[in-house]
């Protein structure tokens, strides 16, 4: 498979998921892949070498200027365009097999998308992505497949963009076993916190059990007022919070500082009744963090058995007795943290993760079945000719009576009434009593033109049949 990994500002110092994904499947990339990294200089702006070495051999990575444009904007890598590398795509659109865009807010990924739409495959990653972006919406029209790195991820793109049911995804859960470093000394200092604190870091809505949550969690401090506990919460809120100083919201400046406060709590707090371990225990299992459960959501305390990685609460006081054993023994929260760590690493290792991933990117380049037919493109159909009108000193030339059946129907609802020949001009299809030479074979019937250049049999139907918008 020839594949080109779409991402701004690969090999940068302090490189984002999305970076750190193309770096990850580009080092461990198998023998059955050719590799080429598309992408601009690490720093997002200026020139660099047009190929530079790679760590291995079936892998490039070819560098093409930054457009200009601010330095600030530039390090951030979501404005970086780069018109080199559209028009490399465009040169030859047939160069990859597939084209992976790697995030959906960069502008140079946005702008790749539009070059070869039915060879692009977009992995979202939108975690930190506000719902209504629309620079970031206009790029889910043009990809024909996603690949997601979690089933949350999966279930709230397909939410926020229903059409994408049509096209073909995958889900692989390789963003889950990202580096993601950590620093809760850094969350403390800007934000002022110095007590032992329970995050809870899903969206403040209603319906997520956050409000029983917030009353056991009040109860507790109001029985024990001595525990030097407080619980934030990251805002901003659609539910009622009281007004109380261990009560707190706090607003992330920036994406990091939600990981930095989440690596730094006494247990990370998961009261919704269908939370799943994608979206509630990766993250807090990568930085060692325990879980506080909800017991209502079942597939997660599965989880939380088989990992070690939490405990789990049905009513009040099961949450008193394991915030209090908590706050007693520092060690048991270390070593179910731990737990939890072991368990993400054992359920997703990267040589599984790379069947899967080598499992993905052929499916979406797997061959035509036997019989296969291709979808007509919409309204693109040319019009059929109309034949020329014979010669008037010519009578027209008589059909056989092989003709299609569907012809001699048609033309027998239109022949004259007896006695009236003379008067009516002989009908095109109607048979006559002379013998008529063989007819020559009918024409197949005209196909589009672009589709017949650009689906050449022996390309997999992924490309032969692409999803038409």
């Amino acid at each position: 498979m020839r594949l080109a990994f779409i991402t701004p500002r690969f090999g940068a110092s302090a490189p984002s998921p999305p970076e750190q994904l193309a770096e990850e499947l580009a080092r461990r990339a198998p023998a059955g892949w050719t590799v080429s990294i598309l992408t601009t200089s690490p720093g997002g702006a200026g020139s660099g070498p047009e190929e530079e070495s790679a760590p291995q051999e079936h892998v490039a990575v070819r560098r093409f200027p930054a457009d200009p444009m601010p330095e600030r904007a530039a390090r951030s890598g979501e404005r970086v365009t780069a018109a080199g590398l559209l028009e490399h795509l465009r040169e030859d659109p047939e160069r990859y097999d597939l084209v992976l865009l790697f995030g959906s807010t960069p502008a140079l990924c946005r702008a790749a998308a539009e070059v070869v739409p039915e060879r692009t495959v977009l992995l979202p990653f939108t975690a930190a992505q506000p719902e209504t972006d629309p620079d970031a919406a206009a790029v889910f029209d043009m990809p024909a497949a996603f690949l997601f790195g979690s089933e949350a991820e999966e279930v709230r793109v397909l939410g926020r963009y229903p059409a994408l049911h049509r096209r073909m995804r995958e889900t692989v859960g390789g963003s889950l076993m990202l580096r993601k470093t950590a620093n809760p000394e850094a969350f403390r200092r800007h934000s002022g916190i110095r007590r032992r604190y329970l995050f809870h870091c899903r969206p403040l809505e209603s319906g997520r059990g956050i409000e029983e949550a917030i009353r056991f969690f009040c109860t507790y401090r109001d029985r024990h007022p001595r525990s030097q506990l407080d619980l934030l919460l990251v805002g901003p809120s659609a539910v009622r919070v009281p007004e109380r100083p261990d009560v707190r919201i706090v607003l992330p400046r920036r994406s990091r500082d939600a990981l930095d406060a989440l690596a730094g709590a006494l247990m990370v707090l998961v009261p919704e009744r269908l939370a799943g371990f994608a979206d509630s225990a990766a993250e807090s299992f990568a930085q060692a963090t325990p879980l506080l459960v909800n017991a209502a959501a079942t597939r997660l305390v599965q989880d939380m058995n088989a990992s070690n990685g939490g405990l789990y609460y049905r009513n009040y006081e099961e949450f008193e007795a394991i915030v209090d054993l908590a706050l007693r023994d520092p060690a048991l929260i270390a070593r179910l943290g731990a737990s939890g760590r072991r368990y993400l690493e054992a359920r997703n290792s990267w040589d599984a993760l790379m069947k899967d991933y080598d499992r993905a990117f052929r499916s979406f380049c797997r061959p035509a079945l036997p019989g296969a037919r291709r979808r007509p493109a919409p309204s693109r159909t040319p019009a059929k000719p109309e034949p020329a009108p014979p010669p008037a000193n010519e009578a027209p030339e008589p059909e056989t009576s092989e003709a299609p059946a569907a012809a001699v129907v048609e033309n027998a609802a239109s022949d004259p009434a007896p006695g009236a020949e003379a008067e009516q001009p002989p009908q095109p299809g109607a048979p006559t009593g002379d013998p008529a030479p063989e007819p020559d074979p009918e024409p197949a019937p005209a196909t589009d033109p672009e589709d017949t250049e650009a689906a050449p049999e022996d390309l997999p139907s992924f490309f032969r049949s692409p999803i038409r918008r």
